[in-house]
């Protein structure tokens, strides 16, 4: 059926109720569709926010964690530091006791003698 004012002028009433409720029944299919596409389109948009505030949420965690790695590597190396320091004093000291009992050693009288 066209749809001009002359073929409505001439369609039955019968005719004319069943074209109304023809587009009325296509117009509510285009709803119902535009409906479900807007809903879709709004879950998409809301999980695309969930996703991205979840994405900047573990940055900023994994930021705070290198930064936390960070300190405390810098902690460790200083530690070390201070070890290998202490280590070399401690060397250092065994060598001037062993030196010092060598020198007392040279001096303490190893036989007696008769005088």
């Amino acid at each position: 059926m066209e749809n001009n004012t002359e073929t409505a002028k001439h369609l039955k009433p019968y005719e004319l109720r069943k074209e109304v409720k023809r587009l009325l029944q296509s117009r509510d299919n285009i709803k119902a569709k535009s409906r479900v596409k807007a809903q879709t389109i709004k879950d998409y948009q809301d999980r695309f926010r969930e996703l991205t505030e979840s994405r900047n949420r573990w940055k900023t965690e994994v930021k705070e964690e290198k930064k936390k790695t960070r300190q405390l590597q810098d902690k460790l190396d200083r530690r070390d530091e201070m070890l290998s320091q202490a280590q070399a004093e401690r060397n250092q000291l065994v060598t001037e006791i062993r030196n010092i009992k060598k020198r007392s050693h040279k001096f303490s009288p190893s036989t007696k003698s008769s005088g």
